[in-house]
């Protein structure tokens, strides 16, 4: 007696989350459709020069500083999601294109910090608590910036603060009681501070590319995307934030 196959499959629909807040693609400005760009010498900042002061009406005034403007480069990289599935399953095209939205700002946070954010100037100072931390860095920004920069921080990070009333959201994006931005990303490492200028990010359109493998039956689908993200003339870090009870 022949023997049928059955194939059972889920019989419900599984969950479709919504979108983190506060992530790097919500805080930076975004230009789409010009990725493919040079990102040597993106652009020249004046934004990282300092002030000075000179008395006046004495014999010999000393020789005032002329500073010059910073040449800021970018980093050039593609993020991309691969799903493989047997075409009988679910839509893998819908499904890679709707998760890959979902993680794109964390796999551009993970690369960001890799690239630039990582090899950053260490804040002086020793924090003993992340709001301390948060001090630190923004001290640090008005000495080195000449506006208002961006602090990067891990869900946890953020976590403290708001707990301390240290962030606050104002129309859907969060800033420090000095107006500060703030980017929470589930890329940074999770007891690291970054500081930085204004950061612009270029982005191609997104690409979406069936590939099925006939031999084994395999849908297989990969959502890409290139980049090209520059942070304006200054990058700073603080890290090992320790944790309220003083591990780190």
């Amino acid at each position: 007696m022949t023997q049928a196959q059955v194939l059972r499959g889920p019989i419900v629909e599984a969950p479709t989350p919504a979108g983190r807040k506060y992530e790097l693609l919500d805080v930076a400005d975004v230009h789409e459709g010009m990725a493919w760009i040079d990102p040597n010498d993106m652009f020249t900042s004046w934004n990282c020069i300092d002030g000075e002061a000179v008395e006046v009406c004495v014999g010999n005034p000393p020789a005032k500083t002329f500073s010059s403007p910073t040449l800021v480069d970018g980093a050039r990289f593609a993020v991309y999601i691969g799903g493989a599935c047997k075409p009988l399953s679910a839509d893998v095209e819908s499904n890679i294109d709707r998760v890959f939205d979902l993680r794109e700002s964390r796999v551009v946070e993970k690369t960001f910090e890799q690239l630039i954010l990582g090899s950053g100037s260490v804040v002086s100072g020793s924090p003993v608590s992340a709001a301390h931390a948060l001090g630190l860095m923004e001290n640090a920004l008005g000495d080195e910036y000449a506006g208002l920069g961006t602090i990067h921080m891990s869900p946890m990070i953020a976590t403290l603060l708001l707990q301390d009333k240290l962030l606050v959201d104002v129309g859907g994006r969060l800033y420090t009681n000095l107006g500060t931005k703030a980017v929470v990303g589930t890329g940074y490492s999770s007891s690291t501070l970054y500081g930085t200028g204004d950061v612009t990010i270029y982005r191609s359109t997104k690409t979406l590319v069936p590939a099925p493998d006939t031999t084994n039956n395999i849908a297989n689908v990969l959502a890409e995307r290139a980049y090209v993200i520059v942070a304006d003339c200054v990058s700073l870090k603080i890290t090992g934030i320790p944790d309220p009870v003083g591990g780190v």
